[in-house]
């Protein structure tokens, strides 16, 4: 009885519906059917499934008109009431509630109707049909499509809610309907949208068991008969004659199958075989490969569920897998590949570590179910370049053929460049979770194994093979901790720390690092005194010489003599024989002095430390510090010469002024010189060979014993104006040394020409003394004429010019000696600003030059430090 009176119910609705179709458009019965479907629609979207019912749903309904009334005048919410209390004392509406849903579905123009249809009213027709959003468009947004059934409206602005005004707008809109036209999809900015067809067709309903099977073809990436994908325009079409309501079902839902042929593309992409994809790339695949056969046994399970609920007897008029059951099934593989599809987009292009990068930026997403779907994919696409990492790291093999790996190779580099120059760290290849300090580590732990075995021929592998089986054997997952206690920094650092020790003790035990360093340091620095002046004392003829004169073998000979006359005669023989002597490019004014080096032979692995540009450096050092050993000598020689002549010309007092101004201007440059010969020696060689002996002494790779020897040369260069930004001051002091020269040069002159007066006037001493022997006078006026003349033009023409000479020297010499302290003042290194004090300390060439007043002080240093580094 109840079924019967359902059905009277049933027809007693659609019959008062086509009356009221009828009215509002003004058609014919058989004309009327298409907005008489519409309407049942309209009705299956904004009625509720779940109306409560009885005195309860009264209530509710009730209220939700009084607490709309109030949000806008509260007095119209008390009439409201106090209508509602009249017409329930009548008693002649039997069903208050549901009409009160009715109006206020009716007056919601904004806002959208929480209310679906009645139960029954889903077995009349079809589904709800869509209405046009604002500038006839949808965007599909991987949202499901039961999420946006309630989204259209029949309005687009309407100011007053009023029922008129509803059934104006209804009116409007089915005048409106034959006008409109079903949605087609394109693709615009990585989005599917739904735009307007250009063809209006008449609706003609699928049936839902097919449209289903469409979309699990779609979800595969294939082709069904009314869902086909267009390669034009990159996006999926559907049948034309579709009605809207299925059209956007489908559209909405194929965008899964979009997502799948995006992904799917990229693998494929990868899989050719294109030199550069890599390895690592593939393995990206392989892990896509194993989500894509996931997403088929999904498919295959839905499937079945579906064929099943088509197939029973119970479903044949009302199936219990809808679209709506797909909408929700479809939610978390739609996520997953939303995701997937972004991450193919970030990684096209990239290969090697640089793609390990990339997705491992996914993995801190939010979503719990989607970082392990992230995890798994980092997982199995690093397993390549670990395999690649364990056998660099504990083999020293480099097998990275695509180079993906963040080791670079250069195989045309020569052996004495092997280690600096070999392998390199490519930086863009480097993963995120390697920080920059253990990518060095791993680059320099293979390199020590490749060191070890190339040119020291000493590697021997022991258990290397088990050790790579238990790192093979470690999740990939602990590898990926971002620590420095995670277990890939630990692997890394106790292999590079074992590696570098034996390196290090190699060099040191086998190959007599220390030693060679200690030569070094004796020879070319100077530290063994005697040798180097007995080496100078018997080089000098042969460096007064012009440098084209000087022959190899003369300067070999010499050296071997003064290493047997010293010290140097008990070094080790290895060291004796890596000594020897070198000639510089000269021009053809240059003499010995200017060409001549020592030189110290290095080959091997010890050549690792002591390069060839680390040996050019100390060439320089050396010549630096010769040059001042030089100077300091030949002053020494001048004073010697000047003690021996003050007892010799005191016969020719004229002589005596020039005597002194010599000795003086001798004075000021042998100060000048002790001060520079310690500060070289003392304050700079021997201070930085202290630091560098405790950097030593620490160091426990050797690529720490080459930073500290670096820091050593670099050190020495600034503090003895080896650097650029000091050439002004080595120009300068080399201009010094060659007023010495100059001032030796002036000494000889005026010692020669006294000495041949002192022999004219011994000559004519012995001569008087000679007659007078033989009884006669000792002179005759024409000798004695002549004695006075000779006298009178040495007295007149030697003494002044000699005096000027001497003059001009010592003007020259203060000048450059000035600037030279003027330079030192202002240098941004505090030693060498210290040095300009010493040099001045007591402000005696204060006196002498105005500008040195203010160089000294800290402002002008402050002042003088900024205009130098800008």
């Amino acid at each position: 009885f109840s079924q019967m009176a359902q059905e009277n119910s049933l027809k007693e609705v659609a019959f008062w519906l086509n009356k009221l179709c009828i009215n509002i458009t003004g058609a014919s019965d058989e004309s009327v059917y298409p907005h008489f479907q519409a309407s049942l629609n309209i009705l299956s979207c904004t009625a509720s499934r779940n109306t409560i019912t009885g005195k309860k749903g009264v209530f509710l309904a009730v209220e939700k008109v009084k607490r709309k009334l109030a949000r806008n005048n509260a007095s119209d919410a008390l009439r409201f009431q106090e209508l509602y209390l009249i017409l329930e004392r009548d008693g002649t509406l039997k069903n208050i509630g549901e009409i009160l849903n009715l109006l206020l579905s009716l007056s919601n123009i904004e806002q959208e109707a929480d209310v679906l249809c009645p139960q029954f009213l889903t077995n009349i027709d079809d589904d709800c049909i869509p209405f046009r959003r604002p500038e006839n468009q949808v965007r599909l947004t991987g949202r499901p499509l039961s999420c946006d059934l309630n989204l259209y409206s029949l309005h687009k602005n309407t100011s007053v809610f009023t029922v008129p005004n509803r059934v104006q707008s209804v009116i409007q809109f089915y005048k409106s309907l034959d006008a409109s036209k079903p949605a087609e999809s394109s693709k615009e900015n990585g989005q599917m949208i739904l735009t307007p067809s250009k063809h209006q067709t008449s609706f003609h309903k699928i049936p839902e068991s097919v449209l289903l099977n469409d979309l699990i073809y779609a979800f595969q990436g294939i082709d069904g008969s009314h869902i086909v994908f267009n390669s034009q325009k990159n996006s999926y079409d559907a049948s034309v004659d579709m009605p809207m309501n299925q059209k956007l079902v489908a559209l909405r839902l194929s965008e899964l199958g979009w997502l799948y042929r995006k992904v799917k593309q990229f693998c494929v992409d990868c899989s050719k075989p294109v030199m550069g994809n890599g390895l690592i790339a593939l393995s990206l695949c392989e892990s896509l490969e194993e989500h894509f056969n996931e997403h088929y046994r999904q498919l295959a399970i839905l499937e079945a569920q579906i064929k099943g609920s088509v197939e029973s007897p119970i479903s044949l008029d009302k199936p219990h897998f809808t679209w709506i059951h797909l909408s929700v099934w479809a939610l978390p593989p739609m996520s997953k590949f939303i995701m997937l599809g972004q991450l193919v987009d970030f990684c096209k292009g990239l290969k090697g570590g640089a793609l390990v990068s990339k997705i491992y930026s996914f993995v801190n997403i939010g979503n719990p179910v989607l970082k392990n779907v992230v995890t798994n994919i980092l997982t199995l696409t690093c397993k390549p370049f670990l395999n690649i990492l364990y056998k660099w790291v504990y083999e020293g093999e480099l097998d990275d053929p695509f180079n993906e790996f963040f080791v670079a190779v250069d195989n045309s580099v020569k052996e004495e460049s092997w280690w600096h120059e070999k392998y390199h760290l490519r930086e863009s290849m480097v993963p995120k979770f390697i920080s920059g300090t253990l990518a060095k580590k791993i680059v320099g732990a293979g390199k020590n194994i490749n060191f070890l075995r190339q040119i020291c021929e000493n590697w021997k592998s022991g258990n290397r093979e088990e050790i790579l089986k238990k790192s093979y054997e470690l999740s990939v997952l602990l590898l990926l901790e971002e620590d420095q206690e995670g277990s890939l920094s630990k692997l890394i650092n106790t292999e590079y720390k074992m590696t570098s020790y034996q390196v290090l003790q190699l060099l040191i035990n086998n190959y007599n690092l220390f030693n060679h360093l200690r030569a070094v340091r004796h020879y070319l620095l100077g530290e063994r005194g005697d040798f180097i002046n007995y080496l100078m004392e018997h080089l000098e003829p042969e460096l007064l010489k012009p440098a084209g004169s000087l022959y190899p073998h003369n300067m070999s000979s010499i050296l071997e003599m003064t290493v047997r006359n010293t010290n140097a005669q008990y070094d080790d023989k290895d060291v004796l024989a890596r000594l020897d002597t070198r000639m510089l490019e000269a021009s053809p004014t240059d003499k010995g002095w200017d060409v001549f080096t020592l030189d110290y032979h290095v080959d091997g692995p010890i050549g690792t430390v002591l390069t060839a540009e680390c040996m050019v450096q100390y060439r320089m050092l050396f010549n630096t510090l010769w040059k001042t050993k030089r100077m300091e000598m030949r002053l020494s020689n001048l004073w010697k010469q000047q003690m021996c002549a003050v007892k010799l010309y005191r016969a020719i007092p004229e002589v005596q002024c020039i005597m002194h101004s010599l000795h003086l201007l001798l004075s000021e440059m042998n100060r000048f010189i002790n001060a520079m010969s310690f500060y070289m020696t003392a304050e700079v060689i021997e201070c930085q060979l202290v630091c560098f002996d405790k950097q030593l002494a620490k160091s426990e790779t050797l690529d720490e014993v080459i930073s500290a020897h670096q820091s050593f040369l670099c050190n020495a260069f600034l503090r003895l104006f080896l650097q650029k930004n000091s050439k002004k001051l080595l120009t300068q002091l080399r201009a010094i040394y060659d007023l010495i020269l100059q001032l030796g040069d002036i000494q000889e002159f005026v010692f020669n020409e006294t000495e041949k007066e002192l022999d004219h006037r011994l000559q004519y001493s012995n001569l008087i003394d000679q007659r007078g022997a033989q009884g006669m006078f000792g002179t005759t006026a024409q000798t004695e004429a002549l004695e006075n003349e000779r006298r009178k033009d040495f007295i007149c023409n030697f003494i002044p010019h000699a005096k000027a000479e001497i003059k001009v020297l010592k003007s020259s010499y203060q000048e450059m000696f000035h600037e030279f302290l003027l330079m030192l003042a202002v240098h941004p290194d505090a030693s060498l600003q210290w040095l300009s004090y010493k040099l001045n300390f007591n402000d005696y060439h204060k006196k002498k030059d105005s500008r040195l007043s203010s160089s000294f002080t800290y402002k002008h240093r402050r002042l003088s430090l900024i205009n130098t580094l800008s």
